[in-house]
């Protein structure tokens, strides 16, 4: 399979939040979705009898109200939640293609392992002393999500092939580093791939979450640098 390109590069993974991914979809929404709110607002009419300067003011407080509560909206996205999801996976030893744990299928390859599956399949390069991992998340039958750890280059692989509304939200965790950003895949970068910098043997820890504040736990697995 040819290489996939792109990627967050080293340990910036860790400290900052994800500049294409959570945030900057986030504060795209408040800009476009206040100055729009700000742009439609009715006349704000105000009694007569009171001084122009606290009308100004009185009617500013309201506009600004308004765009406020706009912004709030625009900013809990995506707009629903899977809740239970088919959960499949395999742990994969990169030494050898075996399966560690899990149910999907593992085909021996040339130079390393390749797991089929029904959007571009997945393969995981030889890895000395690796444990790849790999998921994939159905809602009612149909592929909504696909995260790999690939222990050759570090590299998380985030997918969203479901135009459905919504995603899902994964973060890693190590004992050296800590937790990462929470990332997921959407629009230009679908699958999304953030590239790490994990010490060989290193122990990496992925979670994968429904919501995007990483408090609606979806399943955890283990996998190894």
């Amino acid at each position: 399979m040819p290489e996939r390109q792109g990627g967050l590069s080293g340990l910036d993974a860790f400290v900052h939040s994800d500049r294409r991914g959570l945030l900057d979809n986030t504060s795209t929404a408040k800009t476009e979705v206040t100055a729009t709110v700000a742009d439609r607002i009715d006349p704000i009419r105000i009694p007569r009898g009171i001084p122009m300067n606290a009308r100004r003011k009185v009617a500013y407080a309201l506009a600004s109200a308004a765009a406020m509560t706009a912004t709030l909206f625009a900013t809990a996205a995506p707009a629903q939640a899977y809740g239970t999801l088919d959960v499949r996976y395999a742990r994969v030893d990169t030494d050898n293609c075996n399966r560690l744990s899990g149910t999907l299928a593992i085909t021996p390859a040339t130079g390393g392992c390749y797991l089929y599956d029904s959007l571009d399949d997945t393969y995981f390069e030889k890895d000395a002393d690796g444990e790849a991992l790999k998921v994939e998340l159905r809602n009612g039958g149909t592929l909504v999500s696909k995260v790999e750890f690939h222990p050759n280059g570090e590299k998380l692989w985030i997918y969203d092939p479901a135009p459905d509304g919504d995603t899902v939200y994964v973060r890693l965790r190590t004992a050296t580093h800590g937790w990462s950003a929470v990332f997921y895949a959407t629009g230009a970068q679908n699958p999304h791939v953030i590239d790490f910098d994990f010490a060989e043997g290193e122990n990496v820890l992925v979670e994968i979450y429904d919501k995007s504040d990483a408090t609606d736990r979806i399943a955890s697995f283990w996998a190894r640098a």
